[in-house]
């Protein structure tokens, strides 16, 4: 007998992934308007800046919610912030305009190897399967534009639902639409306090899926979603 009848997933970085790299893409727009930074200073800069907002905005959003309103708003000032550490502070309006437009451009995104692989797998095997991100309502046209769409039961996109990872709202929605228990579902994400916090505190089991292999956090982790297969059984 199955242990689990459904999977969740996490979107950016567990199933898919931007190419060019956000530093690349931040880097190109930016020179059009004049920033000489490299693009080693922007990655550097913005993985600064992310980690450190990204905790400030769980410190500061103790009820998870989320709109597209307040992604917009996060990502105008991760940007702006961004390109500040590297003594560039020009035309940012014109700059996080056109740098979310890129990023909502199907385009620029990409599946890992083993996605669709492991999706009709476990479709095939009779799993409930789902997304569950942190993300602008544009997820929504991603997953349609990517395909990922037909494999899928249900997508919950938190600036839809109205509640962000780690609230366990948005995992209990999901439960909700699949008709399944906490103790009959498994998430899979790349964030320890979005993903893995977040499922356990709807009593999930969740996985990291650290591909790097550069996470120290106790907690179940894999490389590659076809490690989920041995998990599954």
């Amino acid at each position: 007998m199955k242990s689990y009848k459904a999977v969740l997933f996490d979107a950016g970085n567990t199933l898919l992934y931007t190419s060019p790299s956000v530093a690349e893409i931040y880097h190109t727009v930016a020179k059009e308007y004049g920033c000489s930074a490299s693009i080693e200073e922007v990655r550097e800069a913005a993985k600064k800046v992310y980690k450190e907002f990204d905790a400030a905005f769980l410190q500061a959003n103790s009820e998870y919610r989320h709109s597209d309103e307040e992604d917009r708003r996060r990502w105008a000032l991760l940007i702006k912030s961004t390109f500040q550490q590297v003594g560039f502070d020009r035309c940012m309006d014109e700059i996080t305009e056109k740098l979310l437009e890129t990023f909502r451009n199907p385009a620029i995104w990409r599946l890992f190897p083993e996605v669709m692989e492991v999706l009709q797998r476990l479709k095939s095997e009779g799993y409930k399967l789902g997304i569950v991100s942190n993300w602008s309502s544009a997820l929504l046209d991603l997953c349609t534009a990517l395909e990922l769409e037909p494999h899928l039961d249900v997508t919950l996109v938190s600036a839809v639902i109205g509640w962000e990872k780690p609230s366990p709202f948005i995992f209990q929605k999901a439960l909700s639409l699949l008709e399944v228990s906490p103790e009959e579902a498994i998430h899979i994400g790349d964030s320890y306090h979005h993903d893995i916090l977040g499922a356990q505190s709807a009593g999930i089991k969740a996985v990291l899926i650290d591909r790097l292999g550069t996470s120290n956090h106790s907690c179940p982790r894999i490389k590659d979603l076809r490690e989920l297969y041995s998990l599954l059984t």
